[in-house]
């Protein structure tokens, strides 16, 4: 009777012991996003900056915002690079992103050694960005940068962006460079 309850005690030792550290590397707020299954009709739902990082996870889903990110916080982000941008020349963004009026306030990305950064890096022409205003932006990066889109051969639609961009060439407020569509 004695070793069956060293025994328990040493499996509940154990059992708090990984409770513990499953609760320190799955934090409450590790949801990958706030509800939705990436399809046309129930697109991911969007409500907080590492939700809107997530979207690197499915570049060819469907996403939408529920309510306004502040995300000054990712100037603290990947040791002073601030947030990733989605997509890049490789892995392009290439599903939709519907912003229903809602801001982003105080993005920061600082990527001085690479191309194509901005909210979005790079998208490709099926990309549809709509209705998302950033507001504070502070951005660097060389070629193709811009608040919302530093390369886009999407479509983008009642989008705005204020705040620094700043890069070498094909830089600009909204996109860096686009053969795509913007109204």
């Amino acid at each position: 009777m004695k070793k069956l309850n060293k025994t328990i005690k040493k499996i509940g030792l154990c059992s708090l012991f990984l409770l513990i550290t499953m609760s320190m590397s799955f934090p409450a707020n590790a949801t990958p996003f706030a509800g939705g299954d990436g399809t046309a009709g129930n697109p991911y739902q969007i409500s907080t900056i590492e939700q809107l990082q997530n979207l690197s996870s499915d570049l060819a889903a469907n996403y939408k915002l529920i309510n306004d990110i502040d995300a000054s916080g990712t100037i603290n982000w990947n040791s002073g690079a601030g947030f990733e941008p989605i997509g890049n020349a490789l892995n392009k963004f290439a599903g939709t992103f519907n912003g229903q009026g809602y801001e982003i306030k105080g993005l920061y990305i600082n990527r001085s050694i690479e191309d194509f950064v901005g909210l979005f890096g790079f998208t490709l022409s099926s990309s549809k960005i709509n209705n998302v205003g950033l507001v504070d932006v502070n951005m660097t990066g060389v070629y193709k940068v811009g608040g919302l889109v530093g390369y886009s051969s999407g479509t983008i639609t009642q989008s705005y962006s204020t705040g620094n961009v700043n890069g070498e060439g094909f830089t600009g407020g909204l996109v860096g460079y686009s053969s795509g569509k913007i109204n």
